[in-house]
């Protein structure tokens, strides 16, 4: 069990005497007085030697107490008070006043006045630094008591326990004389040396080893969004012999170019060792911070203080995050006074710990100590949730809008999830979070034109409600006994403030479609009656929101391909459209514009995709808006065997059915978690629904059946052709990314070494799905080519789109039977795809650079003919060598052999300079690293 941190502070401020923890703490209970003389130098077991230069590092204060106060001298610029009380101390021959004579004014007072104390930057600098030895004693105690009792702790019991014991009857193999001889040379420098013979035992048994792997993975349920990362540490393959070291420094120069190319900020091997130092270094310094407060007691400089004084005066943070640190540091002590103390503590904290000289590369500043605070750091150094503007930090009087009420909803609402804080969206080129939010579609002004429409369709049913929209009597049930329905609120109530007058607004604007009265729905926010949300209706005036004027719009003509209206595809719709072959999309932002969708003003139609649920367009509006299936009302189920009939709509265009749009067919119930185990309610109704139920076949993990591939997955259950297995799942990374790890997970030298988790599942936009770490069973199914060879491929992949995400699903291409292994296609390019186009990379620079080469060398000869000439010519002397070019010079003629490169022809850079088309189009669509068009859409690499 590990000690308290409590016993750790005690330890820190404990002599060597003592008689343990608690021994010591009843001599401090029987015994109140003052403690004995701590060492001022540490004990043998210290890692360094102690000196004013050099102070131990490590994480655990010091307690402060009253024997350790410091006594500095100097002149007066601060003034404090110091809390010790002195009392007078009088003997049998003292001079004092009678005790009972109270008119003598010359009685000696029985305490001291408070001493003040005057605090200059040099005090507090030699105060400082007397309490920096504090961290090499603490750290000398910490490491003693560790030591001490660290072998009386008993050993961790196993967390698991197996029933069996899997070493009953194994054997050992006999080791034949001869083969794996190990000899061993001893020197013995005595003459009686011993010559003895040992039997070598063996340790081979007659088991199969286990199947070797390459990482450990964290089991998830569905797909977690990954940002770009660095090349953070060295990667280890094995002991590296002489002549490898020169190859395995290569790797990792190529490793950190490669992050340099993708415009991520790196750090040397020697950066970011001084990095690591110097945040244990604060963090160190952030323990001891608060006990050296206590200790210098100066007036008006805490934490509190320093922070916001350090809020204040840093560039890198928002104002938003200003305002939130200085809320969360409360402190009233704002005066100049308190200002001219904290740059006084903040210099002389600089002196002592940013000083090079002394602390090498762990030097920090208070900037630096602070910002790790846990108050600071989650504050600072979040992710970019939010886009902070400089016109963030709006006065309180000022008229808040509804936009700028719902502001933060607006740009943290996933219009997915509907959660503030989930996978979906992507990560930038710097890698700043993009959330599928209300902000991607225009923002709030949009959604409330789209409520106010719908919500006239609703009220024009409502004959009852023209005069007064909010007379509800006639149709709607009251929620409660005290709802506005049945009685009328005559008591007087407390004010509304402003934060629910814009609830309220909110409320009419969002639910204005809704059956329930607004009434009652606002009720549950506010936690007042509805009777006084009522009330506060009409006191404000509120009306329902106006439907927009249509007029002028013209009427959305149809297309020939597909009808919206009877959900169902025509002809020769899959010319016309891309929506069904995820891996060709490019555009996956919803379209937000005024009018129909055309391809004028339309970004759906203009790359030949369907409108979705999210775009701010509707079925009036779009004539290619997505509106669901219609399975159930011809009397149908969504499924891909039909009688005589085409599929289900959704199932023709490679996407589940959607609850929100296919309500009727059965989805919803079916999409519902708590029904997942329901196996009777699919054995009917909607059949397209299996990624959204999440329930896999019983799967195993085993010793596949293709010799060295290690492991594979194997069914333990009868499996029908089409159902469905599993899920591929994994990080969502961009295509750099994945390109990057791969290298990083490869041996250099091992060029066979073919194991990768990479799925491609936007071949356009570049989204991979690394599987190496975080995943589930689906990374253990291993590759065959077709069938005919071994047993073959029995499952397939297949992408599809679920409820605006992009979801990888295996399928069964016939009935498998259980305990056999599956298998599937991992692509054309398998296996070594990622190495090959990093090679056809070196290959193009390699080209360029030997072109360079070859018009140097032309141009050399040339040089030479003309010198040549020149020693022929009559009367003339024996000319010089030309003489070797300056720096500028060779500059000058690289740049003008560029040039010449530049308008070279294929046919002179020869087939291996040529480039193809795809790549062409590639560079000017400003794409980096790879091509990905050479990966197919369900290609997986392995190397």
């Amino acid at each position: 069990m590990a000690p308290n941190y409590t016993d750790f502070i005690d330890l820190c401020t404990s002599d060597e005497s003592d008689q343990g923890l608690p021994a010591r703490r009843a001599l401090q209970e029987s015994q109140p007085g003052p403690r004995i003389q701590r060492l001022r130098s540490s004990p043998a077991l210290t890692r360094q030697a102690l000196s004013k230069n050099s102070p131990v590092t490590t994480v655990v204060p010091t307690k402060s107490d009253s024997r350790n106060d410091q006594k500095v001298r100097g002149e007066a610029t601060l003034t404090s008070t110091n809390p010790i009380h002195r009392a007078s101390v009088k003997d049998s021959h003292g001079v004092g006043s009678p005790a009972g004579n109270p008119g003598n004014f010359h009685s000696t007072p029985t305490q001291q006045t408070p001493r003040k104390i005057v605090w200059t930057v040099e005090k507090i600098e030699d105060t400082l630094r007397e309490f920096s030895y504090d961290i090499g004693e603490g750290a000398a105690k910490v490491t003693t008591h560790l030591l001490q009792n660290t072998w009386k702790k008993m050993a961790p019991a196993p967390e698991t326990y197996s029933k069996k014991n899997w070493f009953v009857g194994m054997k050992r193999t006999p080791v034949e004389a001869g083969s794996g001889a190990l000899k061993l040379t001893l020197k013995v420098r005595w003459n009686q040396a011993i010559r003895d013979y040992y039997q070598v035992i063996g340790i081979m048994t007659d088991k199969e080893p286990v199947p070797k792997y390459d990482f450990h993975h964290i089991e998830i349920r569905k797909n977690i969004l990954s940002r770009n990362t660095i090349l953070n540490f060295v990667p280890h393959l094995r002991d590296l012999a002489d002549e490898e070291e020169l190859k395995y420094r290569r790797w990792l120069e190529n490793l950190e170019n490669m992050d340099k190319t993708s415009g991520l900020a790196t750090l040397t091997s020697k950066e970011k060792v001084n990095q690591t130092c110097r945040k244990e270094r604060a963090l160190t310094l952030l323990l001891y911070l608060d006990s050296w407060l206590d200790k210098l007691s100066i007036p008006n400089c805490s934490k509190a203080t320093l922070s916001r004084f350090m809020a204040s005066r840093t560039d890198a943070i928002s104002s938003q995050q200003v305002s939130t640190i200085f809320g969360s540091c409360n402190s009233d002590t704002d005066s100049p006074g308190s200002v001219k103390t904290v740059k006084i503590f903040t210099e002389a904290f600089d002196r002592v710990f940013d000083n090079g000289d002394v602390w090498n590369e762990g030097a920090v500043t208070l900037h630096d100590v602070l910002l790790l605070d846990k108050s600071i750091d989650s504050i600072v150094d979040s992710k970019k949730l939010i886009k902070y503007t400089p016109n963030e930090a709006k006065p309180i009087e000022e008229n808040i809008t509804l936009d700028t009420f719902l502001e933060t909803y607006s740009l943290l609402g996933c219009l997915i999830c509907f959660s503030h804080s989930c996978e979906h969206g992507e990560y930038g080129t710097d890698n700043e979070r993009k959330r599928f939010s209300i902000d991607v579609v225009g923002g709030i002004t949009p959604l409330v034109g789209r409520k106010a429409l719908q919500a006239s369709k609703v009220n024009s049913s409502r004959s009852q409600s023209n005069n007064d929209p909010w007379e509800y009597e006639d149709f709607r049930k009251p929620c409660s006994d005290e709802c506005f329905l049945k009685v009328r609120l005559n008591a007087r109530v407390k004010s509304w403030s402003e934060t629910e007058i814009m609830l309220l607004k909110a409320a009419v604007t969002f639910f204005c479609d809704q059956d329930e009265p607004i009434q009652c729905i606002t009720a549950v926010a506010t936690g007042r009656p509805c009777c006084d949300v009522d009330r506060q209706f009409h006191k404000l005036g509120l009306q329902l929101p106006q439907q927009p004027s249509r007029s002028g719009e013209s009427e959305v003509k149809p297309v020939h391909w597909y009808d919206r209206f009877k959900k169902v595809l025509h002809a020769d719709w899959q010319e016309q459209t891309i929506t069904h072959a995820h891996h060709l999309k490019d555009h996956f932002d919803p379209c937000s514009h005024d009018g129909p969708c055309t391809k004028d003003n339309c970004e759906c139609a203009r790359n030949g995709l369907m409108c979705e649920r999210f775009c701010r367009c509707t079925v009036d509006t779009c004539a290619i808006k997505f509106t669901g299936c219609s399975c159930h009302s011809q009397g149908r189920t969504c499924s891909s065997r039909q009688k005589g009939e085409r599929p289900c709509i959704c199932i023709q265009l490679n996407r589940e059915c959607d609850p929100s749009l296919c309500a009727n067919c059965g989805a919803a119930d079916r999409a519902n978690p708590k029904n997942a185990e329901d196996d009777q309610l699919f054995k009917q109704g909607c059949q397209n629904c299996a990624l959204q139920r999440g329930k896999s076949k019983t799967l195993l993990v085993g010793r596949s059946t293709i010799e060295g591939c290690g492991y594979g997955l194997f069914t333990a259950e009868n499996i029908t052709q089409e159902d469905f297995v599993i899920e591929y799942v994994g990080e969502l990374i961009t295509q750099d990314e994945g390109v990057r790890r791969e290298a990083r997970r490869g041996d250099v030298f091992d060029e066979e070494h073919k194991s990768s988790y990479l799925f491609t599942l936007l071949e356009q936009e570049g989204v991979w799905i690394d599987a190496a770490i975080y995943g589930n069973l689906s990374r253990y199914i291993n590759h065959q080519d077709d069938f005919g060879k071994g047993q073959g491929c029995n499952i397939t992949p297949k992408i599809m789109y679920v409820g605006g995400e992009y979801r990888i699903k295996f399928s069964a291409l016939g009935n498998i039977n259980a305990g056999e292994e599956l298998f599937f296609d991992y692509g054309a390019e398998f296996p070594n795809l990622t190495k090959k186009l990093l090679k056809e990379q070196e290959e193009q620079t390699a080209g360029k650079t030997e072109a360079k080469k070859q018009i140097k060398a032309r141009r050399n000869r040339d040089e030479e003919e003309v010198v040549d000439v020149i020693k022929k010519t009559k009367g003339k002397k024996r000319g010089r060598k030309p003489e070797k070019k300056s720096f500028a010079a060779r500059l000058d003629s690289d740049q003008e052999a560029g040039d010449d490169n530049e308008a070279l022809s294929d046919e002179d850079y020869g087939p291996w300079k040529r480039k193809h088309k795809s790549e062409i189009d590639v560079e000017k669509c400003g794409k980096k690293n790879i091509n990905s068009n050479l990966r197919s859409s369900t290609g997986r690499s392995r190397f």
